[in-house]
């Protein structure tokens, strides 16, 4: 059986000694979860992330970026006094409503899908660059290289945003402009190897 907790350690009390027996970390993505999310990393720990804000960006990008094996959100189905009507409160982070005929899915569930998209591309790119390396074609390993290059950017752009995943003062207009760029990036570089013979 395994082992797993939610945990975060904002709360003044440090979990970081608790990390080592754990078999999977589901925690918050944000600032005060960093050190229980690096202690899980060097001590090869899978982690998960949940209840984090920036749908596209934290199922795809944000997930390359820190390193976690899964996302996953509390709810499906969330809504406010008014279960029918969408506009009543709550439920800005789940992905359907439901209504008499059934659940309806919502722009947030489009998100999602984004972000799961982003993410196949990353890995796409990162198993056609390991493909490149190993192959005995100059074209393919210089692809590779600026590829490696196109990534490392993409991280570096990606490091003042840090652990920031539910940090309100990020507009998440902002996110999906970045997102976007970056996946065009992406797209180019997979076509870039594709071209140079893989």
């Amino acid at each position: 059986r395994q082992r797993q907790m939610c945990i975060r350690d904002s709360s003044g009390v440090s979990y970081v000694p608790m990390v080592e027996h754990m078999d999977i970390l589901v925690t918050h993505g944000w600032e005060g979860s960093r050190k229980i999310i690096d202690r899980a990393k060097e001590l090869n720990i899978p982690v998960w992330i949940y209840n984090t804000r920036y749908l596209r960006y934290s199922y795809g990008f944000y997930l390359w970026h820190i390193g976690a094996k899964g996302r996953l959100e509390w709810e499906y189905s969330g809504w406010g006094r008014f279960p029918h009507n969408p506009f009543s409160g709550r439920g800005n982070e789940a992905v359907a409503y439901p209504s008499p005929e059934g659940r309806i899915p919502i722009y947030q569930y489009e998100l999602i899908r984004e972000g799961i998209d982003d993410y196949k591309y990353i890995y796409t790119l990162t198993s056609l660059i390991t493909e490149a390396e190993k192959s005995g074609k100059k074209e393919a390993r210089i692809a590779a290289e600026e590829a490696r290059k196109c990534l490392a950017e993409i991280k570096a752009e990606l490091e003042p945003l840090g652990y920031a995943c539910k940090e309100r003062s990020i507009r998440r207009s902002d996110i999906d402009i970045r997102v976007a760029r970056y996946r065009r990036k992406i797209v180019d570089a997979i076509l870039g190897l594709v071209e140079a013979g893989l």
